[in-house]
C-alpha cells in the first residue's frame, strides 16, 4: 500500500487570519511540496490571489462559498486532480471557508477511496482573539469549529493585548472540548503542524463515525465588480463608513492603474499594493453579513468610480 499523504484542515471564522497562516506555514516550509486546496465563493479565484507564496505543489479552488456542502463530491474530485498533476505532494493543507462547519469535510476525507490515498492528520482552527468575544454570540459557528478542532491558534495575540488574550484562551479551555490552545506569537513553532505519516499515529483523533447533519446561519454575500477605475480615497472612506452587519469584506481595487487587495474585518481596513500579471485591470469586492442592504453597499461603491459612466 502506498504511503498516505497526510492533509491539515485550516478552520476558523471570516477574517481569523487562515490566509495569513497558510502563507507563513508554506514559507517556513518551503523545500516541501505542499499543495492547497482554498474555497471561493463563486466563480472569482479570489482566496489564491492572496496566497503569495510559491507552496511547491498544485493550487485548488472550489468554487463554493460552503466547502462543507460540496465536500461529499468535490473533496475526492480534488485530491485525485492534485495526486495527478503534482504526483510528488508530501502535504495537502485545505483551507475551509470562515463559514464552513468542518464535519462534512472529516466524513469526505475518511470516504471509501480517499482514505487510502490521505489521512487527516489534524484539524486547526484559527481564533481572532481581537473580535472573539463579539462574534462567538453572533455567530454559532465560531463555537462549532471551535469543537471540532485539535489544535485552536489564538491569532491577532498583540492587538488585543496580554489580559483579552488570556481571557479568551482561558474561556476556550472551559469548555471542555480538549482542544490544544497555542498562541500566535513571534514563538510559535511552525513544524508543530507539517509532520509525516510515520509520524501521526500519537497525533491522529479517533472521531466520531456519526452522521452528522448541519444547518446554516443565514449569511448574505454581494460581489461589486467594475473595469472602471476608482478613486482610493474615495473608496477607503466608503468602507469605514460600512454598517457594523458586515464581517467580512476581501477583493481587489483598480486604482491610479495599480491593483491593491484588500481585507476588512472587525471595522479594519487593511489595503496592500500588488501586480496584475496577465490579468485584465478591474475591481471585485466581496461583501458578507447579515442582513445586508445591497442597493447601500452599491451606492458606496458607485461614489466611489471615476468614470460614472458605469
Amino acid at each position: 500500500m502506498n504511503k498516505r499523504i497526510p492533509v491539515l484542515l485550516v478552520t476558523g471564522f471570516l477574517g481569523s487570519g487562515k490566509t495569513t497562516f497558510l502563507n507563513w506555514l508554506i514559507h517556513t516550509h518551503s523545500d516541501e511540496k505542499i499543495s492547497l486546496i482554498l474555497n471561493e465563493f463563486g466563480d472569482v479565484k479570489l482566496e489564491s490571489q492572496f496566497i503569495e507564496q510559491n507552496s511547491g505543489g498544485e493550487v485548488a479552488e472550489l468554487a463554493n462559498g460552503c466547502m462543507c456542502c460540496v465536500a461529499k463530491s468535490d473533496i475526492p474530485r480534488v485530491i485525485d486532480l492534485i495526486l495527478e498533476r503534482s504526483p510528488q505532494t508530501q502535504y495537502i493543507i485545505i483551507e475551509a471557508s470562515g463559514l464552513s462547519d468542518p464535519d462534512p469535510i472529516h466524513d469526505a476525507l475518511r470516504s471509501r477511496g480517499v482514505s487510502e490515498k490521505v489521512t487527516l492528520s489534524s484539524v486547526l482552527c484559527i481564533v481572532d482573539a481581537v473580535n472573539f468575544e463579539n462574534t462567538r454570540s453572533d455567530h454559532s459557528i465560531v463555537m462549532s469549529q471551535i469543537g471540532d478542532a485539535d489544535v485552536i491558534i489564538l491569532s491577532k495575540v498583540k492587538e488585543a493585548g496580554e489580559e483579552t488574550t488570556q481571557r479568551v484562551k482561558n474561556f476556550i479551555e472551559s469548555i471542555g472540548v480538549n482542544t490544544k490552545v497555542i498562541l500566535w506569537d513571534d514563538d510559535l513553532d511552525p513544524d508543530l503542524f507539517l509532520m509525516s505519516d510515520e509520524h501521526l499515529k500519537d497525533r491522529i483523533v479517533n472521531r466520531s463515525e456519526d452522521q452528522h447533519d448541519h444547518e446554516h446561519e443565514q449569511y448574505d454575500e454581494y460581489w461589486f465588480s467594475t473595469e472602471h477605475q476608482m478613486d482610493l480615497d474615495l473608496f477607503k472612506d466608503a468602507m469605514n463608513s460600512l454598517p457594523s452587519n458586515i464581517v467580512r469584506s476581501k477583493g481587489y481595487v483598480f486604482s491610479n492603474n495599480k491593483k491593491y487587495m484588500l481585507q476588512y474585518v472587525g471595522g479594519k481596513l487593511e489595503i496592500t499594493g500588488s501586480e496584475w500579471g496577465d490579468e485584465n485591470p478591474d475591481t471585485k469586492v466581496l461583501f458578507l453579513g447579515k442582513g445586508l442592504d445591497k442597493d447601500e453597499i452599491e451606492g458606496k461603491m458607485l461614489s466611489c468610480v471615476m468614470d460614472q459612466t458605469v
